[in-house]
């Protein structure tokens, strides 16, 4: 990838938020990249500046191990603290994982996505003014271009809000129809102090941005010439995601479909091909490439089954063996898990004959010999490493669907897939009334791997079959603690010892109320610099109209 396009990744490590910084820092480029208004003289240059920001979204972050843009968000604020898969082995982590820093302002993991989603923001709003200022003349191509670019960076922008209303807000549930707060609107290259909006106008300039997108989408005609760039239906699964959220659920549902329409479903062979490697079905991915690795702070060196990072190797993930077991034998997705069978939980090991202890330890779940431990290598062992000093610890109900094309993290991580979409679209023709609709998107999105599958239920069975299948068929892929917060369902994880798969220091219920509503408070890197914001933690009588509750 040219260097040139990383551009406006270097702009303000802070962003939006640190209203102290010198303007002149903010307008300072290093002598190798590109200015602003170079960029408004060249139709190539616009498109450099578009590719600055999807390069911020998979890169080495803050000098922190796994802080790698859009990756961390997936791993860490959704692997990690899912109530279906379990980081094996990690109570290191365990205040992490089971969300006791959500009230935490001066935490790292707080503040990091705050600044990373405000950068892309920042950065964003610098390329609409950037590439807005390029004047094409009479260059039809160059003129469609620019919508073209344009088009992307207002998707790109849409998407950062999202994301942030996901971690930082209140589920609509609870946001008083939307009077509840949202996030800083910043709508500019201005770094000045704002308050928060609603997160009712939050979403409504979501949606402006998204309808503006798909309306230049539309209008120039271009397509992308690669997966990890932005297209319409990029915009359309964006707006589906949004209105999910939002409990719009006719836009969810009418978005869903114009997202997945040119990208089937894939096959058996595709699914087992570890979700590294584009195929039809991805709608969106982030770039990758062996000559500009990410090494061991990358999605898949925190995921995959083969990497050669510690992180992964000692610690895997698992899929949670309630999930595992409610879903039919006779899907194939099931044997992307090592779930041990009977004679394996009984395994013993011995000594001079007698049993002594069971070979899979009844408190981490990890196998160091015996069956499930031989099975493991003969039949996972591609999916697994070793080099001869470092091996892959064999845990039960570990997962081999996520794996790297390279160790210990090359490959290409998806960002959308028509999987979700119809799931999307089940969830809300449901909540529409439209039951048989449902049922039939989701038989549609279960067949290719179960062609036994058939759905009569209604009612809250319904619904409760779609999320299972739901979260069963995007495990892994970073979705889970948000649809679980969204949901508003408590998170239950079974310990061994009761019965389940889960570490005893994870098996913590939480129910929704817990942890601020699973949400985020502002981290005090915007509130000790942004006057409008006098509290990290939003007061349950929070109005946009009552500075005492900002």
């Amino acid at each position: 990838m040219n260097k040139k396009i990383t551009w406006l990744s270097s702009i303000a490590l802070g962003v939006a938020l640190l209203t102290s910084c010198d303007n002149d820092y903010l307008q300072t480029y290093p002598q190798d990249q590109i200015s602003g208004d170079e960029i408004s003289t060249k139709i190539e240059y616009c498109k450099y500046a578009v590719n600055g920001i999807l390069k911020t979204m998979s890169t080495q972050m803050y000098n922190v191990q796994g802080e790698n843009g859009e990756g961390t968000t997936k791993n860490w604020h959704n692997n990690y603290k899912s109530g279906y898969s379990q980081k094996c082995g990690l109570t290191g982590w365990a205040n992490s994982i089971n969300g006791n820093y959500h009230v935490n302002p001066t935490n790292g993991y707080n503040a990091y996505r705050w600044t990373f989603y405000y950068k892309m923001i920042l950065n964003a709003n610098n390329a609409l003014d950037m590439i807005g200022n390029y004047e094409p003349g009479n260059n039809v191509d160059n003129a469609a271009k620019k919508e073209f670019y344009l088009a992307q960076v207002y998707t790109l922008r849409a998407y950062a809000y999202m994301q942030l209303t996901q971690l930082y807000c209140k589920r609509w549930d609870d946001s008083r129809n939307g009077q509840s707060r949202g996030v800083v609107l910043r709508l500019n290259t201005s770094n000045e102090a704002l308050p928060c909006s609603t997160l009712g106008e939050t979403f409504a300039q979501i949606y402006k941005d998204l309808d503006t997108a798909i309306g230049k989408f539309q209008a120039c005609g271009l397509e992308r010439s690669e997966n990890w760039e932005v297209n319409e239906e990029v915009a359309h699964a964006v707006y589906s995601r949004a209105a999910i959220y939002r409990q719009d659920w006719a836009k969810s549902a009418s978005e869903a479909k114009l997202a997945r329409a040119n990208y089937p479903l894939m096959g058996q062979d595709e699914y087992f091909n570890g979700f590294s490697t584009v195929n039809d079905e991805w709608i969106w991915s982030l770039y990758s490439s062996a000559d500009e690795p990410l090494h061991y702070y990358g999605y898949f060196a925190f995921a995959a089954s083969n990497s050669s990072a510690s992180i992964c190797r000692q610690y895997p993930f698992a899929i949670d063996k309630m999930l595992y077991n409610s879903i039919p034998d006779s899907d194939v997705r099931k044997t992307l898990y090592l779930a041990p069978t009977e004679a394996e939980w009984k395994d013993f090991s011995k000594v001079n004959n007698k049993d002594t202890t069971f070979q899979i330890n009844r408190t981490t779940g990890r196998a160091q010999s015996g069956k499930l431990y031989n099975r493991a290598w003969k039949d996972y062992g591609d999916w697994l490493y070793y080099d001869g000093n470092n091996i892959s610890y064999i845990y039960m109900y570990m997962q081999f669907k996520v794996r790297c094309q390279e160790s210990p993290s090359i490959g290409q991580l998806n960002l959308a897939r028509a999987a979700e979409m119809y799931y999307n679209e089940a969830e809300s023709e449901y909540k529409l009334g439209h039951e048989q609709a449902a049922r039939d998107l989701l038989t549609e999105a279960v067949k290719p791997y179960d062609p036994n599958y058939t759905c009569t239920l209604s009612g809250d069975e319904l619904y409760s079959e779609i999320k299972k299948y739901r979260v069963f068929d995007l495990f892994l892929e970073g979705y889970s603690y948000f649809d679980e917060k969204r949901w508003n369902q408590p998170r239950v994880r079974v310990s061994i010892q009761d019965g389940g798969s889960w570490h005893a220091t994870f098996a913590v219920d939480t129910p929704p109320s817990a942890h601020n509503g699973w949400t985020w408070c502002i981290p005090a890197k915007e509130t000790d610099y942004n006057e409008f914001i006098n509290n990290n933690i939003e007061p349950d009588n929070w109005s946009k109209d009552d500075s005492s509750t900002w």
